[in-house]
């Protein structure tokens, strides 16, 4: 499968970016041991296999017919199948995923509301969303474009709080995550003054910081949200 930058691939991927998605992975698989998984937008499948490992089982889907043929060739295990399909609008099963991860998708959809009504219904009424997006604060403060080259829409929290509301509870948690004064965006580009005059790198999201997984607090600000959905009782 050739490497396009839209989707993760050993061998293609930065070592930065190779972290982060098996990190993402990890902490999801805390949450799908012996359940019923889907991982929806699974790409090159090293995900779901992943997943696999622990999971009772595992459907990965992709909209692209090329990452499902490269899954189903280098990523294959008894309880794990994949399927080609949108994630907007896939037929699934109602009610019946224990789990469903999502990382990096719903920033590449054009009805991200309609996603997650998806999702919502192919979901357990006790199951648990894992989902993973940008933070518009970091990647592209006060643009109206996304940066992303294949995105439609990057969030602020704000934003996402507003999709959630009326069909979810949300846990927040955040990857790179830094100290919020210096995720100013002003404050940031200052530093980047002090990284050029003086040949240094303070790499506040870059390779020195940690890759761990955090919940958000007051004083965190994250280059990605991790979020925990669960069904609101109705």
């Amino acid at each position: 499968m050739k490497f396009t930058g839209e989707r993760f691939l050993f061998g293609g991927s930065s070592n930065r970016t190779k972290i982060d998605s098996l990190v993402k992975y990890i902490f999801a698989s805390f949450f799908t041991r012996n359940k019923r998984i889907l991982d929806i937008a699974c790409g090159s499948g090293f995900g779901s296999f992943m997943l696999a490992q622990e999971a009772s089982q595992v459907t990965g889907v992709d909209i692209s017919a090329e990452s499902i043929n490269y899954a189903q060739g280098c990523f294959v295990a008894p309880n794990l199948k994949y399927r080609v399909g949108d994630a907007v609008s896939v037929q699934l099963p109602l009610k019946y995923f224990d789990c469903i991860v999502s990382f990096q998708t719903i920033e590449h959809l054009d009805s991200p509301g309609d996603f997650l009504d998806n999702l919502s219904q192919v979901l357990k009424d006790d199951g648990l969303i894992v989902l993973a997006t940008p933070n518009k604060k970091i990647v592209s403060p006060f643009t109206t474009e996304p940066i992303g080259k294949f995105h439609k829409f990057e969030f602020y929290k704000r934003d996402l709080d507003k999709m959630f509301t009326h069909k979810f509870n949300a846990k927040w948690f955040g990857q790179r995550s830094t100290f919020k004064p210096f995720a100013n965006y002003f404050v940031r580009r200052g530093l980047r003054v002090f990284e050029i005059m003086f040949n240094k790198k303070f790499g506040f999201y870059g390779a020195r910081e940690s890759y761990e997984i955090v919940p958000l607090t007051f004083w965190r600000e994250p280059k990605d949200f991790i979020i925990l959905l669960t069904k609101k009782n109705k």
